[in-house]
Protein backbone atom coordinates (compact mmCIF):
# COMPACT_ATOMS: atom_id res chain seq x y z
CA UNK A 1 0.00 0.00 0.00
CA UNK A 2 1.40 3.36 -1.03
CA UNK A 3 -0.37 6.66 -0.24
CA UNK A 4 -3.59 4.78 0.51
CA UNK A 5 -3.51 2.92 -2.81
CA UNK A 6 -2.96 -0.81 -2.91
CA UNK A 7 -0.47 -1.88 -5.52
CA UNK A 8 -0.46 -5.38 -6.91
CA UNK A 9 2.64 -7.29 -7.85
CA UNK A 10 2.94 -8.31 -11.47
CA UNK A 11 1.06 -11.58 -12.10
CA UNK A 12 4.27 -13.43 -13.00
CA UNK A 13 5.82 -12.31 -9.70
CA UNK A 14 2.77 -13.45 -7.75
CA UNK A 15 2.77 -16.83 -9.51
CA UNK A 16 6.50 -17.25 -8.83
CA UNK A 17 5.98 -16.45 -5.13
CA UNK A 18 3.07 -18.89 -4.88
CA UNK A 19 5.03 -21.61 -6.68
CA UNK A 20 7.97 -21.07 -4.32
CA UNK A 21 5.65 -21.30 -1.31
CA UNK A 22 4.04 -24.46 -2.67
CA UNK A 23 7.38 -26.13 -3.37
CA UNK A 24 8.78 -25.18 0.04
CA UNK A 25 5.68 -26.52 1.78
CA UNK A 26 5.80 -29.82 -0.11
CA UNK A 27 9.51 -30.27 0.60
CA UNK A 28 8.95 -29.57 4.30
CA UNK A 29 6.07 -32.07 4.33
CA UNK A 30 8.22 -34.65 2.53
CA UNK A 31 10.67 -34.60 5.46
CA UNK A 32 8.29 -33.74 8.32
CA UNK A 33 5.66 -36.42 7.74
CA UNK A 34 7.98 -39.47 8.01
CA UNK A 35 9.76 -38.00 11.02
CA UNK A 36 6.52 -37.67 12.95
CA UNK A 37 4.39 -40.58 11.72
CA UNK A 38 7.04 -43.17 10.78
CA UNK A 39 5.46 -43.62 7.35
CA UNK A 40 6.67 -42.35 4.00
CA UNK A 41 5.06 -39.22 2.63
CA UNK A 42 3.66 -41.11 -0.37
CA UNK A 43 2.12 -43.74 1.95
CA UNK A 44 0.41 -40.91 3.77
CA UNK A 45 -1.14 -39.54 0.58
CA UNK A 46 -3.11 -42.73 -0.09
CA UNK A 47 -4.26 -41.63 -3.53
CA UNK A 48 -6.86 -43.88 -5.12
CA UNK A 49 -6.34 -43.52 -8.88
CA UNK A 50 -8.86 -46.28 -9.69
CA UNK A 51 -11.61 -44.45 -7.79
CA UNK A 52 -10.84 -41.18 -9.56
CA UNK A 53 -10.88 -42.93 -12.92
CA UNK A 54 -14.22 -44.59 -12.12
CA UNK A 55 -15.76 -41.24 -11.11
CA UNK A 56 -14.19 -39.16 -13.90
CA UNK A 57 -17.41 -38.93 -15.94
CA UNK A 58 -19.46 -37.75 -12.99
CA UNK A 59 -16.80 -35.28 -11.92
CA UNK A 60 -16.51 -33.79 -15.41
CA UNK A 61 -20.30 -33.54 -15.71
CA UNK A 62 -20.48 -31.82 -12.33
CA UNK A 63 -17.75 -29.36 -13.35
CA UNK A 64 -19.57 -28.51 -16.58
CA UNK A 65 -22.88 -28.12 -14.75
CA UNK A 66 -21.31 -25.78 -12.20
CA UNK A 67 -19.67 -23.74 -14.98
CA UNK A 68 -22.96 -23.37 -16.86
CA UNK A 69 -24.76 -22.49 -13.61
CA UNK A 70 -22.22 -19.75 -12.85
CA UNK A 71 -22.63 -18.33 -16.35
CA UNK A 72 -26.40 -18.27 -15.89
CA UNK A 73 -26.13 -16.57 -12.49
CA UNK A 74 -23.70 -13.92 -13.76
CA UNK A 75 -26.16 -13.14 -16.57
CA UNK A 76 -28.46 -11.63 -13.90
CA UNK A 77 -25.72 -9.80 -12.00
CA UNK A 78 -24.13 -6.67 -13.40
CA UNK A 79 -20.41 -6.82 -12.66
CA UNK A 80 -18.35 -3.68 -12.06
CA UNK A 81 -16.65 -2.18 -15.12
CA UNK A 82 -13.17 -3.03 -13.84
CA UNK A 83 -12.01 -5.67 -11.42
CA UNK A 84 -8.60 -6.10 -9.78
CA UNK A 85 -8.33 -9.51 -11.45
CA UNK A 86 -8.29 -7.76 -14.85
CA UNK A 87 -4.68 -6.78 -14.14
CA UNK A 88 -3.77 -10.46 -14.33
CA UNK A 89 -4.85 -10.61 -17.96
CA UNK A 90 -2.84 -7.73 -19.44
CA UNK A 91 -0.98 -9.97 -21.87
CA UNK A 92 -1.74 -13.30 -23.46
CA UNK A 93 1.22 -14.89 -21.66
CA UNK A 94 -0.10 -13.67 -18.28
CA UNK A 95 -3.54 -15.06 -19.06
CA UNK A 96 -2.14 -18.48 -19.98
CA UNK A 97 0.11 -18.51 -16.92
CA UNK A 98 -2.78 -17.67 -14.58
CA UNK A 99 -5.04 -20.20 -16.30
CA UNK A 100 -2.54 -23.06 -16.10
CA UNK A 101 -1.53 -22.23 -12.55
CA UNK A 102 -5.13 -21.84 -11.39
CA UNK A 103 -6.45 -24.97 -13.07
CA UNK A 104 -3.54 -27.38 -12.62
CA UNK A 105 -0.85 -26.37 -10.13
CA UNK A 106 -2.95 -24.76 -7.36
CA UNK A 107 -5.63 -27.51 -7.22
CA UNK A 108 -2.99 -30.27 -7.14
CA UNK A 109 -1.17 -28.48 -4.34
CA UNK A 110 -4.39 -28.04 -2.39
CA UNK A 111 -5.30 -31.69 -2.78
CA UNK A 112 -1.84 -32.84 -1.72
CA UNK A 113 -1.81 -30.56 1.32
CA UNK A 114 -5.37 -30.82 2.55
CA UNK A 115 -6.65 -34.18 1.34
CA UNK A 116 -3.41 -36.04 0.79
CA UNK A 117 -1.35 -34.84 3.72
CA UNK A 118 -3.53 -33.30 6.41
CA UNK A 119 -6.42 -35.80 6.28
CA UNK A 120 -4.12 -38.82 6.83
CA UNK A 121 -1.99 -36.90 9.35
CA UNK A 122 -4.99 -35.90 11.47
CA UNK A 123 -6.48 -39.39 11.12
CA UNK A 124 -3.24 -40.99 12.27
CA UNK A 125 -3.07 -38.56 15.19
CA UNK A 126 -6.71 -39.32 16.09
CA UNK A 127 -6.05 -43.07 16.02
CA UNK A 128 -2.89 -42.61 18.08
CA UNK A 129 -4.62 -40.50 20.71
CA UNK A 130 -7.66 -42.77 21.00
CA UNK A 131 -5.98 -46.20 20.93
CA UNK A 132 -5.52 -48.24 24.10
CA UNK A 133 -1.98 -47.92 25.48
CA UNK A 134 -0.87 -51.53 25.14
CA UNK A 135 2.16 -52.98 23.42
CA UNK A 136 0.01 -54.93 21.00
CA UNK A 137 -1.99 -51.92 19.79
CA UNK A 138 1.15 -49.80 19.53
CA UNK A 139 2.82 -52.46 17.37
CA UNK A 140 -0.27 -52.73 15.16
CA UNK A 141 -0.37 -48.93 14.81
CA UNK A 142 3.30 -48.82 13.77
CA UNK A 143 2.97 -51.62 11.20
CA UNK A 144 -0.26 -50.75 9.45
CA UNK A 145 -1.41 -47.84 7.35
CA UNK A 146 -5.09 -48.67 7.95
CA UNK A 147 -7.05 -45.83 9.51
CA UNK A 148 -10.32 -46.13 11.39
CA UNK A 149 -13.51 -44.67 9.90
CA UNK A 150 -13.93 -42.41 12.94
CA UNK A 151 -10.42 -41.01 12.39
CA UNK A 152 -11.10 -40.34 8.70
CA UNK A 153 -14.40 -38.60 9.45
CA UNK A 154 -12.78 -36.48 12.17
CA UNK A 155 -9.89 -35.46 9.93
CA UNK A 156 -12.12 -34.77 6.91
CA UNK A 157 -14.28 -32.41 8.96
CA UNK A 158 -11.24 -30.72 10.52
CA UNK A 159 -9.46 -30.13 7.20
CA UNK A 160 -12.69 -28.88 5.63
CA UNK A 161 -12.83 -26.23 8.35
CA UNK A 162 -9.18 -25.26 7.68
CA UNK A 163 -9.60 -25.07 3.92
CA UNK A 164 -12.29 -22.40 4.12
Amino acid sequence: MHNGVTTLLHPKTQIALLATTYLTTLLAAWFFYPAVWHRTFLDGLQWRWATARNQAGRLLALGLLLGVTMQAVTHFITPPKTLPVDDFFRTQADAWLITLFGTIVAPIFEEVCFRGFLVPAFAIAYDWLTMPRTGQTRTRWQRTATLTPAALIFSAVLTSIFSR
